[in-house]
């Protein structure tokens, strides 16, 4: 029977000074993991936004230098324009908004052929013409796609007062746009074959 007390001596003696975490402790404990994982994941969702975004720019501006380049080229060549209209069918300033209709510049080369740029789905492609018909357009293939993303292009005469048509100096700008990422590039470009 002493072993039996002293047993239950030592019961007590161990249940009082065992110490477990009060509901309070658990509540705090809990609150403060909470904070730390909602800061922790909240850094990491703008991390990857942000980054996201940045591939976006930087793609958007690798098209655009690569377009600019092209159109620049190709205008620059050319002794001017056989088909240029949008929906609006404007004179002096050309806007070619990626909308349901679709937007056809073509270019006359010094060699009599064309080159032909239509804008369809935020998609440009191009195709040169080789049998010297201004009326066709670039076929609307994935082959023929030169860039991707584009909101808008703005052909206007860089010179005052001057149509389109009747100008050696043009301005071309072009508005890219992918999800949330803006870029818009501008060049003047002087058509020094135009007769």
């Amino acid at each position: 029977m002493e072993n039996k007390k002293k047993f239950h001596k030592y019961k007590k003696y161990a249940i009082i000074n065992q110490r477990g975490f009060t509901l309070i402790e658990l509540l705090v404990s809990l609150a403060l993991f909470s904070i730390v994982a909602i800061m922790i994941f909240s850094l990491f969702n703008n991390y990857t936004k942000s980054s996201k975004r940045l591939n976006d720019e930087i793609e958007l501006q690798a098209q655009g230098q690569k377009l600019i380049t092209l159109i620049s080229g190709k205008l620059m060549d050319c002794e001017g324009f056989s088909k240029l209209y949008d929906k609006d069918n404007e004179d002096v300033l050309i806007k070619f908004i990626d909308s349901s209709e679709i937007s056809v510049f073509n270019i006359k080369n010094i060699d009599g052929n064309y080159e032909s740029f239509v804008l369809n789905n935020k998609l440009l492609y191009y195709q040169y013409i080789s049998d010297g018909d201004p009326t066709k357009n670039a076929e609307i293939t994935e082959s023929n796609i030169v860039s991707k993303y584009i909101d808008s292009i703005t052909i206007s005469s860089s010179e005052e007062g001057k149509s389109i048509n009747n100008t050696a100096f043009i301005n071309i700008k072009i508005n890219f746009k992918k999800n949330f990422s803006d870029y818009t590039i501008e060049q003047n470009i002087h058509l020094r074959n135009l007769r």
